[in-house]
Order: structure tokens, then sequence, then C-alpha cells
């Protein structure tokens, strides 16, 4: 099975695979985890490993579990927020197995929503390392009120595993742990550690600080002890690894390309509201411009003395091909690294693939510095180590930290780890002009923590607003309205979590809600009256807006004039983030007035900072951005972004004056891929019928293949397990066991009669009324339902629900009264006196 691995420890321990010396702050951060968790474990403690990116976070951590707690036969749950870092505990876990005394063998799974890696359904009490994404975590763990195909209670693998060492040990990493407090990883650690007896939980991070101080306390409830300080058990300085050559710092250079490019409604949407990178028509739009890539080829030329051995990141093969050519033509010894292609309807199958050998032989030849420049697309997760490497170029912007932090720390190793003869690291950035405002990573020199443009109001408020508000002048709806109007009062700081759909599966914290004087106090009394309702439907990370929408659609009609209040074209998607935070945080947002800016004078603070080296500005911002006095850190929400900002300005004055070990994978094949010739076999089979509702396919309307006992259950992608559903019916069915092939309930007493399902306007009643009836039945019980539209039909009046043999008519019969007023209420047939059931 991919993503599972049994590591035979003696036979590695044979082999003469030299063992990673650790550097003195590691050690460091060995003596203070031995103080802190204790063996054997006892009661809960948690604690944070704070080291700067490049420090060496995981090796550090996974060194240590391996002499310290996997030696102990103690299970290790990791937790990840992105695939990148799962991908990158797992090789660091392969090459420090090694060092794990008292074991024989190790079973270590990584689990993840990537085909290249186990799912969820597939763990096992056996496990012993369990990596696994956060999220993919949350959703597993969560087992509350899951049946089997019987009726009763289920539990998910990851369930299973918990519980079979419920009172005995567990030790829990979190990476990233800055976002720990996020509503769906703080349930998740919380409810770990009142269902554990003996856990220790150790999180890595670089920023170990969250402005919040509501925040903070959930971190501080999650890390409760400390050595050098509260809830710390050893932090490194950066500047000191800089100063001992283990890290470089990054010079960020910024190169415009003067090309302007521009983005639909929708695309603009998506990228700035719900925190999506650029779609592939764009990127190729980008990949296949002439003169721009005649631009990166011509800046290699003009600095390559400087530049040194570079690494190029570009998005698509013929890319990589066009700039390899043109910088060989100019006596540049240069080749390309890709493995993947976009798919192009005048491209054969074969284009755009390079062979893994050749790719591995290039990269060898590029350490032994055969070439100075590679060119390469899809390679961040291949296991690419070029420590040495000066200069890094990215050839177009992007909105994705994750992308970004792995583009840049393929430069930072320090001249101590193999990192070449470099006093620092040029990090050469191209950018484009775009028709609108886009929140693309800018860098920093602060542990390279990129931004969100969107996260910084003040920059949005500046452009953006005044924008919509000059616009505003020559709109006659508004011809009344002074333009003060149109200037923002303040904006509301908002906490929540998201899951982008990426694949990357990082979730994004942090957002703000802009509000005008003419509709504050709507937001407002909105607010009050969501603190008195239920909102848990709406706390889940992974809820797309959509399903939030038609709530949101009732709080715009029941608060705000549309006509207004909407005039920026943002008033449904603030309700929704207004709805993700009250829904996950259970407290109001809160307002900052935006009346007092003119006391954060930013260009005066450049002013006085211009004479500085770039790399010396972090110890005189600090004291700036942490005064009590003063908002920065609710402006901009982090120092990266405050810092970052800062050194835009000082250079625009500047300008402006101016290897594997003997793992064996399983040879067992995944049988949870569901492939397109099964999903057309259960489509034939079922007659391309909803096996609940009884809806079929036609214009308009799909049908999706379902796993009647779920992937993250253990189910398996074979014909007898898979049924074809509506999108209606499998939103219902969620991780429920049913097989709605099965025309007899197996349960012993009916479930919960679930009337709260709004069908959409074009359904017919027959389909919602069988599916709502099934679920209660937990098979498809429903035979027909016969009604007339017209009043000389028979069934006009009174309508037949005919169930199937073998399925009690008194469970119904006992909700008779309900369903009536269902039909009545909800499905707006108020003419219907009476129900049949037989």
């Amino acid at each position: 099975m991919s993503g599972y691995y049994e590591v035979n420890i003696k036979e590695l321990q044979k082999s003469n695979t030299k063992v990673r010396e650790p550097f003195e702050h590691q050690k460091m951060a060995f003596r203070n985890m031995n103080k802190l968790f204790t063996f054997p474990i006892s009661g809960y403690k948690g604690s944070l490993l704070v080291l700067p990116t490049g420090g060496g976070k995981t090796f550090t951590s996974v060194n240590w579990i391996c002499q310290n707690v996997v030696s102990r036969n103690i299970k290790v749950l990791w937790l990840a927020p992105s695939l990148y870092l799962l991908e990158q505990a797992e090789k660091t876990f392969k090459e420090e197995l090694i060092c794990t005394p008292n074991r024989d063998f190790v079973n270590m799974r990584i689990v993840s929503s990537s085909s290249s890696h186990c799912n969820s359904g597939s763990i096992k009490p056996s496990d012993d390392i369990l990596i696994c994404t956060t999220q993919s975590a949350i959703k597993a763990y969560n087992s509350d009120g899951l049946l089997d195909s019987n009726g009763n209670l289920a539990k998910t693998p990851f369930k299973k595993f918990i519980d079979s060492f419920r009172d005995n040990e567990l030790f829990i990493v979190v990476d990233e742990a800055h976002h720990a407090p996020a509503y769906g990883c703080r349930n998740l650690l919380l409810e770990l550690r009142n269902d554990i007896k003996n856990l220790y939980i150790l999180g890595l991070t670089a920023t170990p600080v969250h402005n919040d101080e509501r925040i903070s306390g959930w971190l501080w409830k999650i890390f409760n002890e400390g050595i050098e300080r509260e809830g710390i058990c050893y932090e490194a300085d950066k500047t000191l690894l800089e100063s001992q050559n283990i890290l470089t710092p990054p010079k960020f250079i910024e190169k415009n390309t003067n090309m302007e490019f521009e983005v639909d409604d929708k695309v603009y949407k998506n990228i700035t509201l719900k925190h999506k990178d650029l779609p592939e028509n764009i990127i190729d739009e980008l990949a296949s411009k002439q003169g721009r890539n005649d631009l990166i080829v011509s800046d290699y030329l003009n600095n390559k003395d400087e530049y040194g051995k570079t690494l190029i990141f570009a998005d698509r093969w013929f890319q990589c091909e066009y700039l390899v050519n043109a910088l060989n033509k100019n006596g540049v010894k240069a080749n390309c690294v890709y493995s993947k292609i976009a798919k192009k309807s005048n491209e054969n199958d074969s284009a755009g693939r390079r062979n893994n050998k050749d790719n591995e032989e290039i990269l060898k030849d590029f350490r032994n510095n055969k070439y100075d420049v590679i060119v390469n697309v899809k390679m961040l997760t291949e296991g690419v180590d070029v420590p040495d490497v000066k200069t890094i170029m990215v050839t177009r912007q992007t909105t994705s930290p994750i992308l970004f932090t792995q583009m840049v720390g393929r430069a930072l190793r320090g001249k101590l780890v193999g990192g070449g003869d470099k006093d620092y690291a040029n990090i050469v950035l191209f950018t484009d002009k775009w028709t609108r405002l886009m929140p693309f990573i800018k860098g920093g020199t602060e542990d390279i923590k990129p931004i969100r443009i969107q996260r910084n109001p003040l920059e949005y408020i500046s452009i953006k607003m005044v924008q919509l508000a000059c616009d505003d002048i020559e709109f006659k709806k508004y011809s009344d309205v002074d333009f003060i109007e149109f200037i923002p009062l303040g904006w509301f700081s908002l906490e929540y979590s998201i899951i982008q759909d990426d694949g990357l599966e990082e979730a994004v914290t942090f957002d703000r809600v802009i509000v005008y004087n003419f509709n504050k106090d709507k937001y407002e009394e909105m607010m009050d009256d969501l603190l008195k309702t239920d909102l848990s439907e709406y706390s889940d990370e992974d809820i797309p807006d959509e399903e939030i929408l038609t709530f949101a659609q009732q709080l715009k009609e029941k608060y705000f004039n549309y006509d207004l209040d909407n005039f920026d074209d943002c008033l449904e998607d603030n309700i929704i983030k207004i709805i993700r935070h009250i829904a996950q945080n259970e407290y109001k947002p809160e307002f900052f007035d935006f009346l007092e800016r003119n006391y954060y004078d930013l260009d005066k603070i450049a002013d006085d900072l211009m004479t500085l080296p770039i790399n010396k500005l972090g110890q005189s911002l600090r004291p700036i951005y942490y005064d009590q006095s003063k908002m920065w850190d609710k402006i901009f929400g982090n120092f990266d972004a405050f810092q970052s900002m800062v050194i835009n300005l000082i250079l625009q004055k500047n300008r402006a004056s101016e290897d594997s070990n003997s793992y064996t994978p399983s040879s067992s094949t995944d049988d949870t891929v569901l492939t397109d010739e099964l999903r057309i076999q259960v489509f034939e089979r079922d007659n391309y019928t909803c096996k609940c509702c009884g809806k079929k396919t036609k214009r308009g309307r799909s049908l999706t293949v379902d796993h009647i006992r779920p992937i993250s259950m253990g189910g398996k992608s074979v014909l007898s397990n898979l049924q074809t559903l509506c999108s209606e019916c499998n939103t219902m069915k969620d991780r429920q066991e049913i097989d709605f092939k099965i025309t007899s309930s197996p349960l012993t007493e009916p479930k919960p009669l679930n009337l709260s399902i709004r069908p959409s306007q074009t359904e017919d009643p027959k389909n919602i009324l069988k599916r709502i009836i099934n679920d209660m039945y937990h098979c498809c019980a429903v035979c027909n339902i016969k009604y007339h539209k017209r009043k000389s039909g028979e069934f006009y009046y009174k309508w037949l629900i005919k169930l199937y043999d073998g399925n009690n008519p008194a469970w119904l019969e006992n909700h008779k009264d309900e369903i009536l007023d269902y039909i009545h209420n909800v499905l707006h047939e108020e003419h219907v006196t009476d129900i049949i059931i037989k």
C-alpha cells in the first residue's frame, strides 16, 4: 500500500549509513525536551519547540522522538497542515529511525487526501508512527452518530487506533503549531487530551505568539508547560544561527515585467475571498508570453556573476524548454527538470514528460557544478537538495505561503551545512501589473513568512476602496450621498479557519470585513443576534461557502439594504465570513476604527530607518510593532507583514533616490482508488438512477458514485461497496454506512426522522420524501410515492407512500403529522390533507 512502511531497524543499523550530527542549538533543544518530557508519560504536558525556518525543526524533533519515544514503544501521532510538511516528516523519519534503540521493527503510515498516501480508512492499531494531515485527522476522529450497515454505532479506524491505547501513552507532534488554536485543530487536541490518560504534545513553530489574546489563550491552554518561558521548552535565535552560518539571510529582489493582466469577477473573487491561487488558464498565459520569458533570461544574463548557481521555478514544461534554449544560446550551461504537464488539446500524451532517471542525472550534474542554471517544474516534493544554490528565480507571483516558502527555502542553507560560499541568498521575484489588487505573497526577512495583501486593511483600503469610491461618484443611485460615506469607517477583525482545495490542505485563519458609516450598525445588530443562535452546523473548517450561502442570504434580507450595502460587491461574502467566525469562536469580532489612520505613518518610519541595512531592520522594528499604545498588530495581523511593508517602502524610496534507506513499501494494490471504468460499471448497473431517491441523470443534474462503507471507515472501491447517488442524497448520507440497494431495513428501531433538509425549488417532492424516509429506515425502504398535481387526480389531496415488504409502516405512521407539516410548509403543497402509508 502506498504510504505504508514496515521499517527493519536492525537492518538499518547494520548498514554503513552515516548518522547526522546535530548542531549545538539542536543539542540544547534535546536537553530541554529531556527535562520537560519525562518518561513514562504521566498525565498531560504540552510545549513548543521554536526554531526559525531552516533551523531544523523536523530533524530536531524526529531524531529526539526516535531515541526517546519510539524506542519506548510509545505511539507517535504527527500532525501537519500540508502535504509538503507531511512528506518532509516522512523523509526525516526514514533517515532518523536508524537512531532508534530497543526496537527491531517499526510500522509507519502516512495519511492524507493524496492518492500517493494512505487514506484514513486504512489506519490500524498496529501502526507505531502515524503521520497525518491535520484535516484528515479531524475528519477521521469524528465518528459521532455514524452507523454501520446494521444501524449500530460505528467507529472510524482512527478512533479505534486511539481507543487501542486510551489508558496507555501517546506522543503527538503538531507541525506549524501556531495554527493549533484554529477551531478544528484545537478541538481535536482538546478531545484527545480528554480521551487519553497519558499524553504529551510537542508543537513545532517559527512564530510562537499570536496577536489576539483570545487565540493566544487557546495556544497556551494546549502548550501549557515550558522551560525557557511559559509554553516553550526551547527557542533558538535566528540571528545567532545566521552568524554561525547555519542559515543564510535572504535578499528579496523584485523585478517588474511591466506586463498587464486582467482577471474576471469570478477568478478575482476566488483569489481574494476564497484564498485560491491563479487558475490554470492564467498560468498558461503567463508561461507562454515570449516577451516575458525573454525578460527573465535577460535578467539572468545581466546579473549572472551576482546570481551564481541559480534555480529557476517555472510553471510549464514548454516554458522550461524555452528558457533553457535561450540561456544555452547565450553561452549559459543550463538544463531543465520536470515530470508533469498541463494537458492541452494540441499536445500528444508524451509531450512534456521527462524520464525520472534523466531528471536525477541532470540534478546530479547540477550538484557537481556541470550546470549554472536549472529550470524546473513540479520538483519541490521530489527530495531535491542542492544547498549551495545562491539564487532562486520565481517566474510568477503566487498566493500560496506554502509554495512560496518551499521555493525560497531552497537557497537558505548556510555555509556550515553545505550552502557554499555565500553571505546571502538572492530571491528574485518577477511581478506583473494586475488591473485589480491581488493578494500575492511578498518577500520578507523574518522567517520567510509571506503575507496576504487582504490581511492588510491599510493597503487594501487605500487602493481598493478609493477606486470604489471614485467609481461611485458617477453612480446615479448615490447621487445625493456624500463622498465621505464611501470611505471606510473601520473593520471587523475576524479569526476563523477554512481549508483550501489546492491539494496542500492549508488552513487560512485571518480576515477582515470592511464597514462603512451606513452599514456598521446593521452588522452589529446581525452579530448580536447570531451570538444567540446555534451556529454549530457552520463551524466545520471544510464546509464550502455554498452551504452557508442560503443562510447568509436570509440574513442579508433581514438586516441590510442590498442595493446600498452591497455597493462594493462583498456583502454576502462578508456575512459568510462573520458566520464562520462566530460559529467557530462564539464571540463577536472586534471592531477597529479607521479614523486613527493618521497615527500610523509608515512613510515616517521608513524615512527614519533608511540608513539601516535590511538585515538589521528587525531589531529596530520590533519595539515599534509591539508598542502597547499602538495597533500595528491589529492592522497588519503579524510582525512579518508589518516588516515586509516597511522594507518595501524603503526599497521604493531607495530606488526613487537612485537518500533512501532500507524501507519496504507494501506491494499490495490500492483497492481504494475509484477508476473511471469502475464508475461506469456502477452507473450502468444502477441504470443511471439514484438508488436512494430515484432521480435519473439528465441535463443539469449530476450523479455520483458513493462508497457504501466510506473509505474513511475502511471501505474499498469494489463493485459491491458502490452505489449511484445524486448529490443531495450523497450529502445527506455523509459518512453513514447505508446500502440503498437493500429494500428491507436492517434496524430494530427507526432512526430519528430528519426534516431539517431544505430541498432546492426544482426538486420533485417524490424524490425529497424518499430521501428523508429512506434515511430513517437506513435503506431504500420506499417502493413508490403517488401524488397528482391536478385536482382531478386520485392522489391530489391524499398522497400514497408505499413501502417495500419488511419495513414497519408504524415507524412512519408515528411521524405522520410532522410529515404533513413538512409537505405544507417546506414543499408548499398546502392542499394535501392526508398521507396513506402502506
